[in-house]
């Protein structure tokens, strides 16, 4: 009996998860778990990816796909134009609006295409890296077939339709991941990645336009071109701040220290932020769109932001500890011997992820009421600090040196965003400070104690004590959270009984 109840409990959660009606708050919680197990599979994909072209390339092509990185992301955010955002927070869109929107998306593929392919060869000569000149010009074919996406897939967020947002997002990952890691078994070469993200732009494409029956037409109405870049314009200026202080290390590592330093550094920062890239990357799209309705309603807009702050820091702040305390482990298991001299800067980018994943709870809040120039100013401050730190740092500590540079100007950038937040929809610091207190204080205590125990007990590395050290971390973490804070299976079964 108690298993066929079991049985029928989960079912109709499963059922009532993939439902699309009932309230906005209804549709937040649903939306929440479609997005965190759309991003679980894909972040379960993304690890594979890792592992396996990890074993199958050397550091050195991954150096080299950071300066592709680098490259690439710098035109795409100096022409950011802030669609998508301004049709999502728009409260009505029409089929012009949508059509308009198409077309400036076209028009800037066209633009990044043809600009890509013709300073490819100064890009090269800048880095010192021949090969790089050739990746660029194959890579700018993946901005024109981007272009034609169909613009009806931001619908699918505005709408808080998660569940045909994820089939399209998974199944977008899935055929890429498997086409990468072919190509990478029979290239060996950084060639793999470069194809494989030129496959993916293929098949958003075609996805994008399966996954929702909206179908663009030529239409271009200057009105509403006027006014979706418009609110574009802080979209604008935050991307390009942010795109200095996420990529600006990587292209100052490998001009300074070259492309096997940056593919150590790249590969350490993308393990370590891969906690605050996955949680927040789950809460922000589901967020943004529920705040955008919530703009008129403080009190609620206050709820929702210390709700979804204190998840963020529940299932963030343990992951960061985790990857912090067992990064040998983690790099000799997962990654090889030849990856160990990336595990100081990993340490170190460990506490810039948890950092990161409360900032990044922050910034959809001051999009949703439509000051996102408040987030641009900010990391302007922050830019200017880690352009203060960050030459002197590489020069002195090589990647550990860059990784302290993004890591301090974060922490002082936390800091302030919550300052101004408390002005803006009246939340105080210290508010959120308990918000956050009892999985901060868990994650401390997890990390002392498995610190203490890995250096006193005489183990090798291996799968099955890696898998040990994890498990004993999250029992140490779970018990630790219960103590503090009892309340939260409480609140946990009452999300779940609510989402049905």
């Amino acid at each position: 009996m108690a298993v066929e109840q079991i049985t029928t409990g989960v079912a109709r959660l499963l059922f009532s998860l993939l439902r699309t009606d009932g309230s906005l708050a209804q549709k937040t919680v649903r939306g929440g778990f479609l997005v965190f197990l759309s991003f679980g599979l894909r972040k379960a994909l993304g690890i594979v990816r890792s592992i396996v072209l990890a074993r199958l390339l050397v550091p050195s092509d991954f150096g080299l796909m950071g300066l592709v990185s680098v490259c690439t992301m710098a035109l795409v955010t100096f022409t950011e134009t802030g669609i998508n955002m301004a049709i999502i927070q728009r409260k009505d869109c029409d089929v012009s609006t949508l059509n308009t929107g198409w077309m400036l998306s076209i028009f800037r593929g066209l633009f990044l295409f043809t600009s890509l392919f013709l300073i490819s060869p100064y890009a090269a000569s800048f880095f010192e890296a021949l090969p790089l000149q050739s990746l660029l010009r194959v890579m700018s074919v993946t901005f024109l077939v981007e272009s034609f996406n169909n613009v009806g897939v931001i619908l699918l967020l505005k709408e808080l339709d998660f569940k045909r947002q994820m089939y399209f997002e998974v199944t977008t990952d899935f055929m890429t991941v498997l086409i990468t890691i072919i190509l990478a078994f029979f290239l060996k070469s950084v060639w793999a990645l470069v194809f494989g993200l030129l496959a993916k732009s293929v098949i958003s494409l075609i996805a994008s336009f399966l996954i929702h029956p909206f179908r663009p037409r030529v239409e271009f109405d200057l009105q509403r071109a006027r006014d979706l870049m418009s609110y574009g314009k802080y979209v604008l200026g935050s991307a390009i701040i942010i795109y200095f202080t996420t990529q600006g290390d990587d292209a100052l590592v490998g001009k300074i220290l070259g492309t096997s330093a940056l593919g150590f550094y790249t590969m350490a920062y993308t393990v370590s932020n891969m906690p605050a890239t996955t949680i927040t990357g789950v809460i922000s799209k589901v967020t943004f769109p529920a705040y955008s309705k919530l703009q008129d309603d403080l009190e609620s807009l206050q709820k929702a932001f210390l709700r979804t702050l204190k998840f963020i820091s529940i299932l963030s702040f343990p992951l960061a500890g985790g990857l912090f305390v067992l990064a040998p482990e983690i790099v000799v298991v997962v990654f090889g011997d030849k990856w160990m001299p990336m595990v100081p800067a990993m340490r170190v980018l460990c506490l810039f992820g948890a950092i990161r994943s409360m900032a990044d709870t922050t910034g959809p809040v001051y999009q949703a009421v439509g000051k996102p120039q408040i987030v641009f100013y900010i990391t302007t401050f922050k830019l200017s600090l880690i352009a203060i730190f960050i030459y002197p740092l590489t020069r002195l500590l090589g990647i550990f040196g860059t990784s302290l540079a993004v890591t301090i100007p974060m922490m002082i950038e936390q800091g302030i965003l919550w300052r101004i937040l408390s002005n803006t929809i009246g939340v105080e610091i210290s508010k959120t400070i308990v918000t956050i207190l009892p999985s901060l204080c868990s994650t401390f205590l997890m990390v002392v104690l498995l610190y203490f125990l890995t250096n006193v007990v005489n183990y090798r590395f291996s799968v099955f004590y890696l898998i040990s050290w994890v498990a004993l971390g999250a029992l140490i973490y779970l018990v630790c959270l219960y103590l503090f804070d009892r309340s939260i299976v409480a609140e946990v079964k009452r999300l779940v009984s609510f989402s049905i």
